[in-house]
């Protein structure tokens, strides 16, 4: 398997693109969400602790599964957008 990281370029808006120093697409590394492999690729990929990562998404699912190795999680709502992601970086102090 071929894991690389991704700079975060892809999505931008909500001011979300400069509070990170990178993003783990899934698209781009060739997974799927919501198997241990994707989150495994961006603790690898990480220089921070799995409790100073975040990950978002609409699927709780998905979220939970990030949530297993310890990784800090904010449920996405489309309609809303990146808004409350962001109360929750600052919520927890990131």
């Amino acid at each position: 398997m071929d894991r690389q990281r991704v700079d975060y370029d892809e999505y931008t808006g909500d001011d979300l693109d400069c509070r990170l120093a990178g993003a783990v697409i899934s698209g781009g590394v060739g997974i799927r969400k919501s198997g241990p492999d994707i989150y495994q690729i961006l603790l690898d990929s990480a220089i921070f602790a799995p409790e100073d990562l975040i990950f978002s998404d609409d699927r709780g699912k998905k979220v939970s599964a990030a949530r297993a190795p310890g990784i800090e999680t904010s449920a996405f709502d489309p309609a809303s957008g990146y808004a409350p992601v962001l109360t929750a970086l600052e919520a927890a102090g990131k």
